[in-house]
Formats: structure tokens, sequence, C-alpha cells
């Protein structure tokens, strides 16, 4: 299933309470976890003693904590426990609740999930967050089994845990053994929801068996042995995407961003460790992945889209990333504790901050030794030293320079402590003493110098870590961002991201101040997005300086420019009159034209709208009937033969010009079988479209993302178009956006007197 088709179906916590909240006891004040949730106000507690609890619970809004006797014991919370009974959700967040409201401390099972958005789609077999972003810690999430696919059509996201629009906090569960059709653990749907520190294994999917990530984080978590091997009409079980992990994000729109980072990722028996869909490359980092199976890494080809193993996946030995057995103590009894010699102690991000509080999986802090451990479980115990070479250094002038390995962790005390500096790149220099702690060298020359320390406790010796000293220096660049209008009253927003520095490890400082227009007041001046809120028209001028610690910028000036405006916004009745629904609006002057009709069958007809005199008038071309545009009296629009059984998955479609004040009406090109035309675009005596040629309507993979070329004609005799093309092969798409023709409103081409633009492979040409 691809991220397209997902799209289209719809720390420990710190709890504080007031002195004054009220503690519900279940079951000896209230029957029933739910009856004691109704009865609590926010900033409420219930204590839940241990039994089975055949209900499902509601926070309905409540920022409460509902909590086991102790959630730290794993034997109370085995024995406390929710049981859905296959009726619903376990537990449910769906009406605004924040990260005060807490769930810790149970067994959840039995969950089916919660029909929501559209009929037949279940969310959240365990727990389902819309959104609301709760804080769900400590608890065993096991045996929810949403459905996957079936004769009810039903199919679900998140057989465990599913986040809708969410920025949940999911840290220090257990989610083992659930399944459901797209993350059979975890499911992040859009949102910056936290996966910290789980164990999550033997889940089951269709895709994603462990986590599917549209987004959100997943730091430090152990995730084995999850599979996409559900059986299910969904998709084809050969390249199905992944086994433990699918990550996705949308770089595009920025609508959600996926982060992949300091997770054991291993032994999938199926759909591979991780499945990326525009991931950045340094989005997946410092990950352990291992033994999966067919492959550790996933992606798809664009064109064919046939899976991608390894090779030009994998990301090992980049951003951190390795792949080696993790060495677990016991992971056929699944314990997934360290053994003392694992590759991950250690290996985790070097600039990874716990948060205040944060824990592993067992309650250990989360950094014990200088680095983070890679995964869920952070080893305690005798630890090989870890080198620390010191922050990177920037000095203006050739001098003096100290090192300083202080830093550096030994686990014994008592035991030796080696040091081993060496220089490893730049002009020779002459440490004053490798073995010290903090050694020292003359710089004569300005340039960059490299120097790796190894320590060692006589017995093992650390990985190098490495340290940069820059001498000189090259002033940074302020960029105060682009000028723009805003209403007022309002508020305006500054962007000093576009500010660099040519020295490579500065960090850089803003300094920003108004120099003209109206004084106001600019919150957080000394960030890249300060911002100012105004009721005065006029031009407002901001100055930022920047600085890397040695040098200032030059200033650089933005002007922003406000308005009082007015906007009236009202209900275009485009087809008045005619039944069906509207979309592809497009306006000349007085007259809006639109696709009209239903989405039963896509047999669609144009109406055009003249909000002058009021006039409508409607035609068809046949069949389907898309993409209009208007310029004056014409428009044109591509359409195509009846889409008729949905079974047919291929339509290639013709361009049709119409002329509104005669009626006349006429086809520009036709197509074929292998010839389609499409995304007309008009302007004055000018029709211009893509046309895909060569093409198989019957062989999916020949009719799929074909390569297009820029054509058109010039009609200024109506009756003989005079035909040219502009560019050939200048990209790839469908020829029809059969998946979803009512949401594919990329226009790809555009014109405007003799100036044509148009997209290709993500570049825009003219």
């Amino acid at each position: 299933m691809r991220k397209a088709i997902l799209l289209s179906l719809i720390v420990a916590a710190a709890v504080c309470r007031l002195s004054s909240a009220a503690t519900r006891q279940v079951p000896s004040e209230y029957p029933t976890i739910q009856a004691a949730v109704n009865a609590c106000i926010n900033g409420d507690t219930v204590i839940v003693a241990p039994g089975t609890y055949s209900e499902r619970i509601n926070y309905s809004g409540k920022n409460i904590v509902v909590s086991s006797a102790d959630p730290n014991d794993p034997a109370v919370v085995a024995a406390t426990i929710i049981n859905a009974g296959r009726t619903g959700s376990a537990v449910t967040f769906m009406s605004g609740e924040t990260q005060d409201a807490v769930l810790t401390g149970f067994t959840l099972t039995g969950g089916y999930g919660t029909n929501y958005l559209q009929d037949g789609l279940f969310w959240g077999g365990g727990v389902f967050c819309s959104e609301s972003s709760p804080t769900i810690t400590k608890n065993v999430i096991r045996n929810n089994n949403a459905p996957a696919s079936g004769a009810s059509n039903a199919v679900s996201y998140g057989g465990g845990i599913a986040c809708y629009l969410s920025d949940a906090v999911i840290t220090n569960n257990i989610i083992r053994d659930n399944t459901g059709a797209a993350g059979g653990g975890v499911i992040i749907y859009v949102g910056n929801a936290r996966i910290t520190d789980n164990l999550i294994y033997g889940n089951s999917g269709v895709i994603g068996g462990g986590v599917v990530l549209l987004g959100g984080q997943l730091f430090n978590n152990t995730i084995v042995g999850n599979d996409a091997s559900l059986p299910s009409d969904l998709e084809p079980l050969e390249g199905r995407p992944g086994g433990n992990v699918y990550a996705a994000s949308d770089p595009d729109s920025g609508m959600f961003q996926a982060l992949v980072v300091n997770n054991i990722i291993c032994s999938a028996p199926s759909g591979a460790g991780i499945y990326s869909e525009d991931v950045a490359d340094d989005a997946i980092a410092f990950n352990d992945v291992w033994d999966n199976a067919p492959g550790n890494y996933m992606m798809h080809d664009p064109v064919t889209y046939e899976p991608i193993y390894d090779g030009t996946a994998d990301r090992t030995g980049a951003y951190g990333n390795i792949s080696a057995d993790p060495l677990f103590v016991y992971p056929g009894n699944n314990d997934y504790h360290l053994l003392p010699d694992s590759p991950c102690i250690g290996a985790g991000d070097p600039a990874f901050i716990a948060e205040p509080g944060q824990t592993d999986i067992d309650g250990d802090p989360r950094i014990y030794a200088v680095i983070v451990d890679i995964g869920a479980d952070e080893f305690v115990g005798y630890v090989r030293p870890v080198a620390d070479a010191g922050p990177d250094i920037h000095v203006a002038e050739p001098g003096w320079i100290t090192l300083d390995g202080s830093g550096s962790f030994f686990y014994d005390p008592c035991s030796p402590r080696l040091y081993s500096w060496e220089q490893v790149s730049g002009l020779p220099v002459t440490i004053s003493d490798p073995e010290a702690i903090v050694p020292t060298f003359t710089a004569e020359s300005f340039g960059e110098y490299r120097f790796e320390l190894v320590v060692s406790d006589g017995q093992y010796a650390s990985r190098p870590d490495e340290v940069i000293v820059l001498v000189g220096n090259e002033s940074p660049i302020a960029d105060a961002g682009a000028g723009k209008v805003i209403d007022v009253p309002g508020r305006g927003t500054l962007d000093g991201s576009g500010s660099y520095d040519p020295d490579p490890i500065d960090e850089l400082t803003y300094s920003w101040t108004q120099v003209g227009g109206p004084p106001v007041t600019l919150q957080d001046a000394d960030t890249a997005a300060p911002y100012f809120d105004c009721s005065e028209q006029g031009l407002y001028v901001f100055q930022l300086i920047v600085s890397d610690g040695l040098a200032d910028s030059e200033p650089n000036m933005v002007q922003i420019v406000t308005v009082s405006a007015t906007v009236n916004q009202e209900y275009l009745d485009a087809a008045s009159g005619i039944d069906g629904y509207s979309h592809y609006p497009d306006a000349s002057g007085d007259k809006v034209v639109s696709a009209f009709g239903w989405g039963e069958d896509y047999d669609w007809d144009i109406a055009c709208r003249d909000f002058k005199t009021g006039q409508v008038v409607a035609f068809s071309g046949g069949g389907i009937d898309t993409f209009p545009k208007i310029d004056g009296d014409i428009v044109v629009w591509c359409g195509g033969p009846e889409y008729g059984d949905f079974g047919w998955p291929q339509r290639n479609t013709s361009v049709f010009m119409r002329e509104l004040s005669t009626g006349a009406q006429r086809t520009l090109r036709t197509h074929t079988d292998t010839a389609s035309y499409s995304h007309p675009a008009v302007s004055g005596n000018k029709v211009v479209w893509i046309a895909h040629t060569g093409i198989d309507v019957e062989d999916d993979l020949h009719w799929r993302q074909m390569p297009y070329a820029i054509c058109g004609a010039d009609i200024t005799d109506f009756n003989n178009p005079v035909y040219f093309t502009i560019a050939y092969h200048v990209g790839i798409r469908d020829p029809y956006p059969i998946d979803d023709p009512t949401a594919a409103f990329d226009s790809v081409i555009d014109i405007s007197g003799n100036v044509v633009v148009w997209e290709g492979g993500g570049d825009i040409y003219g």
C-alpha cells in the first residue's frame, strides 16, 4: 500500500497534581474504571486495584491520571487488565486531552478499534488518540486484534495504538502481539507524537507490522520480529513495505516529518526492517538495523513501484546507522536487554540529550555513560571507556590551543585512565603531551586541524572521538528574509533562517532591531523567527545582525507592509440548479467554470456560470470531463470514455474546447490506446496540454508513470488549429489520476500570452 493510498483513507511522565485534587479508588469506591473517570475533574487521579476489568475507557476530555496501583511493578501491571472484549478501543482519547492526561500501569487487551472517519475504518485497537495528545506510559499493550480486511471490508490503522493528528507521548511501554492492517503495533497519522523507550515486538500488519510513521518521532525503541504478512486482500504479499517500520514524510507541504533515531530494528521475518518514503537522509540515524527479511532497508522504484532492498536503499554506515547483532540476553524468551559486548552500547546519537527524568524501559537513567545506547535498554554495569575530546574549538588567530579530554567516561574510578591523542588532519603540529588529559599545541597557521582521542582503562579501549580546531574566521551572512504584506490588526513574523556562516562549526546568534515604521514590540528578537503584533497601517523596517561569536555580520534589512483589508468570501454556486457536486474551478473575468457530477462513475459534465448575467451553460464532452480551464469565451478540458466498471483501472483522455458564445465545440486531440492528452490550459488564442504517447492502456506498468511532452495549438482559426510541440520527455506521471480523480488538483502546465510554464521531474520550466 503506497503512501498515497494511506493518505487517501483517512519519557516517563512527570505527573503533577494540585494538593486539592481528588484520588478515586477502583473498585473500593467505584465499581468500574469508567465510573471513576466520569466522577473526575481535571487534575484528579484514579487508582485501580489489580483485577480484570471488562470495559472500555474514554477520558472524555479530562486531563486526569488513570493508574494501576504500581506502574513500576511488572507483576502489578500484568495483573491490572482492561479487556475491551473486541467491542472497540480499550482506551480512547478523542476530546482534546493534553499530555496531562496520563494512562499508566495497565495491561490493555481485547481491543478491536474505533470506527472513525468512514465506515469500515477502525483506529487503535488498544488505544485511540484523535486530535488529542495524552501520555501513555508503562503499559503492556498486547493481543489487540484490529481488522485487516474481509467480507465486511473492515480495515484498521494501529492494532496496538493509533494516533490521528496527535502529539501524544508513548513511552516505556511493551507493545506486542497486536495486529492491524497498517501499523500492527503503532501508527502515527500526521502530528508530532513521540514514541520513546518502548519494546515493540511480535506485531503483524499488512504494511508496517511494528510501526507506521506518517510523521512523528521514533527514538530509542527496541523493535524486533514484527512482520507485514498478515492475511489480507488489500495488498499482495510480495513487496509489502515495513515489516518492522514504515516511515514517510511529506517534504513538499511539511505537513508531517518522520524521525527514526537510536532504535534497534531487527529480525523482521517479512517486509524488511525499515521502509522509507521521502524521509530525509539525516532523519534515519544511529539505528542498528540487522537481520531483517528480505532486507534491512526498503524503498520503491518511483517508476515501476517494484520494491528495492538494500543497494540504493541501504543506509548502513551513514549518519551513524550500523548493522550488527545487537547481542540480546535471551531473545528466544523475549529478553531484549543488552549483553556487555553489544555494539549498541554508547553507539547512539552523541548529541542526544535526555528529557528531564527520562528513563529506559527498566526505569534506569536514559544516559548511563556519556553517550546514549541504541534501543530501549540502557546498559547498566561495566561499560568500556568512552572518549570525549571536548567541543570543537574556533579561534580567530594562530596561537596556543588547549585540548580537553576530561569529559571522558571510565566505569571504575580506581582503574587506570590512559589517554592517547593523535592529529588526523591539518598542518602538522606538535602536541605537548599526547598522553595528557589536557594537552596543548601551537597553531602557527590559519586552517583546520583535527585530532582524535582514544582512552583506555588498561583492559579495553574506547572508540575514537574527534575534535575540530578551526583557526581563522569568515564573517557570517545575515539574511532577514523576503518582504511581505500582512493584514492589520494582525501578527507579523520575520524569518532569518536563511542566514549562514561559511565556517562549518559555528553556531549563529541573532539580533533583530526595528529601524523604521510605527514602534512595535518585537518578541523573541534573539531568535531566527521573531514576531510582532500591530494594529496600524504602515511600512515597518527591521534589521538583522548575526554573530558567530567572533565576528558580526553586515546588517540586512527587511520591509513589512501592513494594510487594513476587507475580505469578502461567499459561496459561489457555479452550476446553479444542476445536480451533483462541483470541483476543478477556474475563473476568467465574471465567468467561473467547473466540472460537476457524482463520484460513483466519474461521469461528469462541464458547467460555466456568468456571474454578471447569471447565465449557466452546461455541456459534456462525453464520459470523463475534468480539469476545465477558461479564458474569455473559450473553455478547454480533458475527457474520455465513461469510467464504467471499477475493474478498469486505466483511462486515456482527449482534449476538447468550446466557444461559449456560439456553442461550437471541437476535439483538439483524440486519445487512443497508446496516446493520452490531459491538463489543458488556455490563454487568448493558444491552448497547451501534456501528451503521453507510446503507452499501453491494458498494461498497468506501461500506463502509469509514463514520460510526457508539452504540446499545444494556435486556435486563431477555430476550425483549423495549428499544432506545435514545445518539449519532449519533460517528466513522468500517470496519464490520468485514476486513483483519486477528484483530489488531483495539480495543474502541471499553464500559459499566459506567449509564456508557457510547466512542471517536470520536480522542477519548473518555461
